[in-house]
């Protein structure tokens, strides 16, 4: 009796061995496959996010300078170093040569500052006529994209005649926008201690 059973099991199951089940395509030729065809889109930046790039340009009179050039928001938090000098970035930083700087900047660095600098770090800007220039792309020092609101951008100065920071305001959002930066304390008349000059800051939404 038992063999019956297995038997009638068995013919009743082989008829559909190898069936599709719903949604498969066992048994079909390739040329009968259709695929759905793929879309690449753009990915739109999300919404409250500043895109684009930002370039600040200045002349430089004196050498040998040291600086540092970076970007705070309205409130005087720290976004990014876009440059600063080698040796401030290494011997003279424990010295504080540029304090602005080394205060503001200082939650964004390791236990070793030289090896930690968020930024484009090279030799001692020499002075030239035409205008040395940077540029960023909009993410602060951790990486995040920044939101619509004003910010400054600042160059700090060391030179023979002491400190001088140079300050420009900007509004970045969906609209280019351009600002021209301010010297703090003003240099002197005889312009012993005007490091730079003609500080320009741009920026070109994307």
């Amino acid at each position: 009796m038992r063999l019956l059973v297995a038997a009638f099991i068995v013919l009743s199951v082989l008829p559909c061995w190898g069936c599709a089940r719903p949604g498969e395509t066992q048994g079909l030729a390739a040329e009968d496959l259709v695929l759905a065809p793929v879309r690449h889109e753009a990915i739109a930046p999300a919404a409250g996010e500043v895109t684009g790039e930002l370039s600040v340009s200045f002349v430089v009179n004196r050498f040998p300078v040291q600086m540092a050039l970076w970007v705070e928001d309205a409130a005087g938090n720290y976004m990014r170093t876009l440059y600063v000098s080698r040796f401030e970035a290494r011997a003279g930083y424990g010295r504080k040569i540029l304090p602005q700087w080394v205060d503001v900047s200082g939650g964004a660095r390791a236990a070793d500052p030289g090896e930690d600098v968020d930024a484009v770090t090279s030799a001692t800007l020499k002075a030239v006529p035409e205008a040395v220039s940077f540029s960023w792309q909009m993410k602060d020092w951790k990486g995040e994209a920044l939101a619509p609101s004003a910010y400054l951008v600042r160059l700090e100065c060391d030179g023979k005649r002491g400190v001088i920071a140079w300050t420009a305001r900007i509004e970045l959002g969906d609209q280019p926008a351009e600002a021209t930066a301010s010297p703090e304390p003003a240099p002197a008349a005889d312009g012993s201690n005007q490091y730079v000059e003609d500080m320009k800051v741009r920026f070109t939404p994307q």
